[in-house]
């Protein structure tokens, strides 16, 4: 009996397209715009859980803002990085150190004040 790769198993890269879609809070429809598909491509894959090619699968990534290879990661889906995070990991590591700790210092403070401004719009 021949052994199924997980990679090539439909119900494990569909599963994957649904709980990444999930995370980034993606509709099918807004999978479909973000990708450059039509809807029911992504409609009919979803449903027969049919495994996509590769070059639709490339660009469904690029739909999620993920590479190929973060797409068949093992590990937990929240561990990806989007390509805005993996440039603004890229901006930090062309720093010196002591730019570092002002970025992450800037960082903090634009955090908690982001955080203030949203309880106060919340009250």
């Amino acid at each position: 009996m021949k052994p199924t790769l997980k990679y090539s198993d439909p119900n494990y890269v569909i599963g994957k397209i649904k709980k990444l879609c999930e995370k980034r809070g993606y509709s099918f429809y807004q999978l479909a715009e973000e990708c450059d598909m039509p809807v029911s491509s992504v409609y009919n894959m979803i449903n027969r859980r049919s495994a996509p090619k590769l070059e639709t699968l490339e660009r469904i990534c690029f739909g999620l803002h993920i590479s190929l290879s973060d797409f068949f990661k093992d590990d937990d889906t929240s561990n990806f990085i989007t390509e805005d995070e993996n440039e603004i990991i890229s901006i930090y590591r062309d720093f010196q150190s002591n730019e570092r700790e002002h970025f992450k210092q800037y960082t903090l403070w634009y955090k908690s004040f982001v955080n203030e401004n949203s309880n106060k719009q919340n009250e």
